[in-house]
């Protein structure tokens, strides 16, 4: 019977990441120093994350998604077209230039 991934060890991981994130920095911060933090094997944090990567973009997603939503809110609001959204919002997407011929 396969084991099953508990959401309080995935919480744990994910605040002890961002704890030693926050102290050390990413490139200093080992995937054992996690598991130490968190109070698990080193061996057992790949049960959960595939890679340092993917754990980092764990800390990150909900700040993430957050300014994404919040973006897209402010967008979504403005009536005066993108030139003022751009200047409230400090953002601005080049849009794709056409080619000529």
């Amino acid at each position: 019977m396969p084991q099953v991934k508990k959401s309080s060890v995935s919480n744990g991981i994910l605040e002890a990441a961002y704890a030693l994130f926050a102290e050390k920095d990413y490139r200093a911060t080992s995937m054992p120093d996690i598991a130490s933090r968190a109070g698990i094997t080193p061996g057992n944090i790949y049960r959960y994350y595939k890679s340092k990567f993917e754990l980092f973009y764990g800390v990150l997603e909900p700040w993430l998604n957050g300014q994404l939503n919040a973006l897209e809110a402010q967008l979504e609001a403005e009536e005066d077209g993108p030139e003022k959204s751009q200047a409230n919002t400090g953002f601005h997407v080049d849009r794709p230039a056409t080619r000529r011929k």
